[in-house]
Order: structure tokens, then C-alpha cells, then sequence
């Protein structure tokens, strides 16, 4: 069984204390920016499930540990604070989210399982709307 990130950090800090080594805590987690995302490309049938790329560059990819779990928000109104729901924790950089195609809204915080912390959130990105297929269509013979 593979031990949790909580548990291995559990362990470490044991095994140095029996040791006497020395455990240096890892930073504090800064705010990190989402930079340029591509926006949802819809293909197919309106209401037809597509996968959209979310990318973000951490401050300093030195900093980066097993330590910190990026975690992804999403809202379809973001300035109601209680819409914002936690889609799900990942170590990487980048994620592919599988979505319905609609205007959406995400956000990602940078989490420390050692400080039991996490970052502000980055700054809000948005996928454009679904293309609307209520449009009027007429028809006329032409001069």
C-alpha cells in the first residue's frame, strides 16, 4: 500500500527525530497565476462533452515539492463566493477537464500538506459560451 502524502511527511519527521537529522520545513505556499489558458474549442454537437487544458506556471519550479497539491476550483458565477466548488487536487501543472461545452469559470490554489495551508486563489479564467442554436433562420427567394 502506498502511504499517503500526511503519513510519508509523518515518517520522515520520525525517522529524523530517532536519527537526529535535520527536517527542513518546506516554503510557504505563494500565489500562483494562471497565465493564458486556451480557451474551450467546441466541436461536435452542442452539448456534446469535450475535454478543455487548464495550465499554470508555479512561481518557482524549484519550490516545487510532494508537498504542494495544486487544487482546482470551477464556479458558473463567479462573484458568488458559495458557487465556488472544489473540482479536484492535482500535483502537476496542467489539467485536462472534461466539460459540457458552457461558460465556465476556474480558479486554482496552491495547497501545503505540511502547513495546512493554502494560497489565495489565482485569478479567474472563463471559457467562452456554447454556440447558441436558437438563431432565427428565414428563407427568401432572392432578386
Amino acid at each position: 500500500m502506498k502511504p499517503s502524502i500526511p503519513s510519508a511527511f509523518a515518517l520522515i519527521a520520525f525517522l529524523a527525530l530517532v536519527t537526529g537529522a535535520t527536517v527542513t520545513k518546506p516554503p510557504v505556499p505563494k500565489t500562483n497565476a494562471l497565465k493564458s489558458l486556451p480557451r474551450a474549442v467546441s466541436a461536435g454537437v452542442v452539448g456534446q462533452q469535450v475535454n478543455v487544458l487548464l495550465s499554470w506556471d508555479y512561481p518557482s519550479a524549484a519550490e516545487l515539492s510532494p508537498d504542494l497539491v495544486f487544487r482546482v476550483y470551477s464556479s458558473l458565477n463567479p462573484t458568488d463566493s458559495a458557487s465556488w466548488t472544489l473540482l479536484t487536487n492535482t500535483a502537476s501543472t496542467s489539467i485536462v477537464i472534461p466539460m459540457v461545452p458552457s461558460s465556465r469559470y476556474f480558479r486554482v490554489g496552491t495547497y501545503s500538506v505540511f502547513w495546512d495551508l493554502e494560497s489565495p486563489p489565482s485569478p479567474e479564467v472563463s471559457t467562452p459560451p456554447a454556440p447558441r442554436g436558437d438563431s432565427t433562420l428565414t428563407i427568401r427567394r432572392a432578386p
